[in-house]
């Protein structure tokens, strides 16, 4: 069910069910020892995905049960020392901030994730979430007090040590000249680097929470590590500075464990426990997403540093704070703002090298991986295994930035086009391409263009498709009270019209009227438009106690609602219909005239009338009802022949001076069933095109049938759908313009 008008509070809670949060949504508290003005809020998705929210957002998130509607949850959200939150905001906030970053059930299109340009890509797993939590218990004694206090002293003894002798020198020599003291070096490294993401992944498990999985992939243009501690964010500061720097701490465990062999004189100890320290060294470095970024952040207390990069820059180029910086606090903006300055000119003045040296890179990177691969080749064939092992890392050590180089390109030179996609996505939203590259008449609808599957099976019949998408058959609204909608003043005629007999136009009409009833409250009618088969007094129950005709013959005048309610039939809903008698055998129907008549009584005493038209709109009796309508709306059967009919009734509309009318129509997707014979989705972009609403209302057998139906014994989805439609012809309607009718009625 699909519609593009917005609804107003007061009836947006009878048209649509409770709002409820997505499965497996965890609300966490408040995102502790942050750096912002206001409180912040965490959130996590079932995926992992944490969200950061704002006070309100987060209240409201507490308040949604699937229970509350719209309007209760404004009650409810709203701080009793704050503004009041009517139901219109309540609706703008699920709608535009939690639904699209996955927290809402029913969120139409995939959720947003946190995917910056400076992330790792082709990721792997190593050791799953699993395993990774029962080393990081068996290693969090390591973060004692008493235990790191023992590993800092020893690593500044074993570090005074080796400085003092200077043996990295004459160790590095050693290692470099021997295939299989490299192949060592390099199998603890790799080691190290793994061992210092289970630190990352102990720290946080030491800080209360649960460490994720452990994997590689590539940063840039390099290979790395990772390890996911996403639930680290509820943390305390201290908590989260514990799991940045759990690395690094456990970097220092490395150097310490093979201290006694470096000290002894072991070249391979002495050259891992100096490239161990560089690279925790490296890790600092703020400017890149390295531990010290984390730090930074976590220090800060505004996490996603880069995702804030582009408005802070274009907040200090225009000389004055952007909105992002003036969320942060004093402190927080000007560490930020000083972060992003350093960073964004480091990273121009790498880029603008990196281009220029690119060329003789790729040559020499290239000619060192073909002369490793033909070495480890040689070697191989030789029998030489150690070096065979040596010159293969040292071919990956060349491929694999190469490898990372394309991927990195790729990525920054899909995403200016991907924006400008999105840009012209946002510019047609609603049509597909089929939809704006051709005429909008009826001719677009082939079978080519619409129908299903090759083979165009026949659709299932009623009787097989009795128990799919029935649901509950409670209504989504039952046990909810509200006061009736108050409308413009003078009287609105909807329109439903459909150049196609079988559509379910009578059907949508019904429908429509008894949903405005419930809806509205008293003052709502129906007429049967069609003068010589209409058949919607014969779906509402016996006749009216006396003969429409007798409100047309001389002398009949009505003065009173009472008079004119002995014409009419009144239902449970409280709507009533004025159903004209079939004629008599060789007898002409109602004229213009005689229609209009009615239309001037009804006019008088009831606030919304739906008219029933006849299929011919070309007839003077449907093209006038069309004419007196402030509003149509437009059934389209879920079939081919239909839906042509439905596009040639708007081409109908569009050529014969009535284009304003069929430009803001409402379009009824009739008798969805739950494998549709037609593209659907083809046929809502169509009309999206064409009309003002396009909104779908699935097939239900008690409708299919054709005899008198009561709303309440509908299908629920059935039933919301035409509350909604109820809501959206009060939503969008205006003030009707006066009219001078013919025959109007004088009041007593």
């Amino acid at each position: 069910m699909t519609t593009t008008a917005s609804l107003p509070p007061e009836v947006d809670h009878l048209a649509s069910e409770p709002p409820r949060l997505a499965p497996g949504v965890t609300l966490l508290g408040p995102y502790r020892d942050s750096g912002f003005r206001e409180e912040r809020y965490l959130a996590r998705r079932a995926d992992g995905q944490m969200v950061l929210l704002s006070a309100l957002l987060y209240r409201l998130a507490e308040h949604i049960d699937g229970r509350r509607s719209v309007s209760q949850l404004a009650e409810a959200a709203a701080r009793p020392d704050g503004p009041p939150v009517d139901a219109r905001s309540v609706r703008y906030l699920i709608d535009e901030k939690l639904a699209p970053v996955g927290l809402m059930a029913g969120a139409v299109g995939p959720a947003r994730r946190s995917d910056p340009l400076l992330s790792l890509r082709a990721r792997i797993v190593l050791v799953p979430a699993a395993a990774v939590r029962r080393v990081a218990r068996g290693l969090r004694p390591l973060f004692h007090p008493l235990v790191m206090a023992a590993v800092v002293a020893a690593l500044v003894a074993v570090d005074g040590v080796l400085a003092s002798r200077g043996d990295f020198a004459r160790a590095l020599a050693a290692v470099v000249t021997s295939p299989s003291a490299l192949a060592t070096v390099l199998a603890l490294s790799l080691a190290s680097m793994l061992f210092h993401e289970f630190g990352h992944a102990t720290g946080a498990l030491a800080g209360g929470a649960e460490p994720g999985r452990i994997g590689a992939g590539l940063y840039l243009v390099y290979p790395a590590f990772f390890t996911d501690v996403t639930d680290s964010y509820r943390l305390s500061r201290t908590g989260r500075l514990r799991t940045d720097l759990g690395g690094i701490y456990f970097n220092a465990v490395v150097a310490v464990a093979l201290g006694p062999a470096a000290l002894a004189g072991s070249p391979v100890a002495v050259v891992v426990v100096v490239l161990t320290q560089f690279q925790a060294l490296h890790q600092l470095v703020p400017l890149l997403r390295f531990d010290g970024y984390l730090v930074l952040s976590d220090l800060v207390g505004v996490p996603d540093l880069f995702g804030r990069m582009r408005p802070l820059v274009l907040g200090v180029l225009r000389r004055h704070p952007a909105r992002e910086a003036a969320a942060l606090r004093p402190r927080a903006q000007v560490i930020v703002t000083a972060w992003v300055v350093t960073t964004g000119v480091a990273l121009t003045v790498a880029t603008l090298l990196f281009a220029w040296h690119l060329p003789a890179m790729l040559r020499r990177s290239l000619g060192a991986a073909r002369a490793y691969g033909q070495l480890s080749a040689a070697a191989a064939t030789g029998g030489h295994w150690p070096a065979t092992f040596v010159a293969v890392i040292a071919f990956l050590v060349v491929a694999l930035p190469l490898l990372g180089l394309a991927l990195f390109a790729v990525r920054a030179g899909t995403l200016p086009i991907g924006l400008l996609r999105l840009q012209r996505q946002r510019r047609a939203s609603r049509a597909p391409a089929w939809a704006r590259s051709v005429d909008l008449t009826a001719a677009c609808f082939t079978e080519s263009a619409l129908l299903r599957g090759p083979a165009r099976r026949v659709p299932p019949t009623a009787l097989t498709r009795r128990h799919r998408g029935r649901g509950d058959r409670r209504s989504g609204a039952a046990g909810t009270s509200a006061a009736p909608v108050r409308l413009p003043i003078g009287c609105r005629r909807i329109a439903v019209v459909c150049r196609k007999g079988g559509s379910g136009k009578t059907t949508t009409a019904l429908m429509l009227a008894h949903s405005l009833a419930e809806l509205c409250g008293d003052r709502v009618a129906a007429l049967d438009g069609d003068p010589g088969a209409g058949s919607l007094g014969r779906r509402v129950g016996p006749p009216a106690e006396r003969p429409v005709r007798a409100l047309l013959s001389p002398g009949s005048g009505v003065r009173s609602h009472g008079q004119l309610r002995a014409h009419l039939v009144r239902t449970a809903t409280r709507l009533d219909v004025l159903a004209p008698e079939e004629p008599a055998p060789g007898a002409d129907g109602l004229g213009v005239p005689e229609v209009r008549h009615l239309v001037g009584l009804l006019d008088h005493y009831y606030d919304l009338i739906v008219l029933d038209t006849a299929p011919d709109l070309t007839r003077p009796v449907a093209a006038t009802l069309v004419d007196e309508a402030d509003q149509l709306v437009v059934v389209v059967p879920s079939a081919l022949d239909g839906a042509r009919a439905a596009a040639a009734t708007l081409d109908w509309l569009a050529g014969t001076g009535r284009a304003a009318l069929a430009r803001g129509a409402i379009a009824v997707l009739n008798s969805v069933p739950s494998q549709p014979p037609v593209d659907v989705d083809r046929l809502e972009a169509y009309f999206a095109r064409r009309c003002g609403t396009v909104l779908r209302v699935p097939w239900d057998p008690l409708l299919a049938a054709g005899g008198t139906v009561v709303p309440e014994d509908l299908a629920a989805p059935t039933r919301r759908a035409y509350r909604r439609l109820a809501a959206i012809v009060v939503a969008s309607g205006a003030d009707p313009s006066p009219r001078s009718l013919p025959h109007a009625p004088q009041p007593s």
